[in-house]
């Protein structure tokens, strides 16, 4: 039994990747010469993803790892503008052309995709953006669709004082934002109202990209990344590292790690990392094809998901990392000087116990418990926590008596202890 646990313990340390790269996650996307050439955008809903090409979307299912074609459950010759999703419905924006008319519609579905549901929106423009909080959907198109009740009915705000350019529109908190070439506007009341923010994108930029962590938001343009730390009142423009030239196409951010999906260039730059709220920026494409176009990203499930576009013999289309290999650097608080998981106590226990630890760095975390087989049978911590020491209360009321491993990963820091429940 000891040589075993001993064995385990070796097998959950080395179970972090050896190699951290880019994953290529395309099984299933069309291919053109045996090569998935791109996607133009990916999403999720409650545990789906879904992806699309111009003329193409497909799906895939929790515990699946291989894509399906779901693009005949729209109408022929529909054309994907953009998809996002919340813990219940996935909205997918597209247009179709019939007698020489442009109409773009919004479909959703609440079943993973099996069945859709046409909102009933006909437009001749094509909607470019759409943004999900709670039960309010926001799209955009030259004006504003806008649902109060997770998209079974819309309202046009266009007769309001719409802005009538966008990019990306994207609700934080309760502002929205709304990026165009040239222009950025933001409104306090889900689109009754638009101001205009002067001064904040230079003439010859535009924004392309919005994303958000805790009180920070991020601002991808071309070829700039803008941040504000005080709910968009005031911003400041980073490019250091940023290389020329380039459009900031998507954005992620999890704590003090950011990551920017540029355009294609013909130095083909794909994605770059800050870990310091994007001060600073570095290259971060180990595994992804030489030439790449990364139009949208996302994180889910321990991961950061990314849309690639890649050249002719060249796999695109869906690639994934996962977040603990984003923390590249450790700044040293002046509390915390080191990481450290705890023995738990009491130990044995029943039925409850307490875990503490402490990370010098702010990172995603995650605390899960194993039994001696290595299933994971608790999940107990998993989001990003600042640099600091804490404690956790452990239940293990619903476990049957015997020896469990919890284990700690922040970052690329990963620790494994035994426990024993007795009962």
């Amino acid at each position: 039994m000891k040589m075993f646990f001993g064995y385990l313990v070796v097998a959950l340390f080395l179970s972090t990747s050896a190699f951290a790269q880019w994953d290529w996650k395309g099984g299933g996307l069309p291919e053109f010469y045996g090569y998935c050439e791109y996607i133009k955008m990916i999403g999720k809903s409650g545990n789906t993803l879904y992806a699309a090409q111009n003329n193409r979307i497909f799906r895939k299912l929790e515990n699946t790892d291989t894509w399906t074609e779901i693009t005949d459950k729209f109408p022929s010759g529909a054309r994907f503008t953009e998809l996002q999703g919340n813990d219940t419905r996935m909205f997918v924006a597209f247009y179709e052309t019939i007698n020489s008319v442009t109409h773009t519609r919004i479909y959703y579905s609440s079943d993973n995709g099996e069945n859709w549901i046409n909102t009933g929106i006909d437009k001749s423009a094509n909607i470019t953006s759409i943004a999900i909080s709670g039960d309010i959907v926001l799209a955009f198109y030259q004006g504003i669709f806008r649902s109060t009740d997770n998209g079974s009915t819309w309202v046009d705000l266009s007769a309001l004082s719409t802005p009538s350019q966008g990019n990306v529109i994207k609700i934080i908190g309760t502002d929205t934002y709304l990026g165009a070439d040239h222009t950025f506007h933001r409104s306090t009341d889900y689109g009754d109202s638009w101001t205009e923010v002067a001064g904040v994108i230079q003439t010859y930029e535009g924004v392309s990209s919005i994303a958000s962590s805790g009180s920070k938001i991020y601002l991808g343009s071309k070829p700039s990344v803008y941040k504000s730390e005080d709910n968009g009142l005031t911003w400041t423009r980073h490019t250091n590292g940023i290389p020329t030239g380039v459009d900031v196409l998507a954005m992620f951010a999890d704590g003090s790690t950011v990551l920017a999906g540029f355009s294609q260039s013909y130095l083909n730059h794909g994605v770059y990392l800050s870990t310091d709220s994007g001060e600073n920026w570095a290259a971060f494409n180990e595994g992804f094809p030489n030439t790449r176009t990364i139009s949208s990203m996302f994180g889910y499930d321990q991961y950061v998901y990314a849309a690639v576009s890649a050249g002719l013999y060249m796999n695109g289309g869906v690639y994934r990392r996962p977040l603990s290999d984003l923390v590249t650097s450790v700044e040293v608080t002046d509390n915390v000087v080191s990481f450290n998981l705890s023995q738990n106590f009491p130990n044995p226990f029943n039925p409850s116990t307490k875990i503490s630890w402490q990370s010098p760095v702010g990172s995603h975390q995650t605390i899960k418990v194993y039994d001696v087989l290595g299933n994971e049978v608790a999940t107990l911590v998993n989001e990003y926590r600042e640099a600091g020491t804490y404690e956790i209360t452990f239940d293990a009321s619903q476990l049957a008596s015997g020896i469990y491993l919890y284990k700690l990963q922040a970052g690329s820091f990963v620790v494994t202890k035994k426990m024993i429940v007795l009962k």
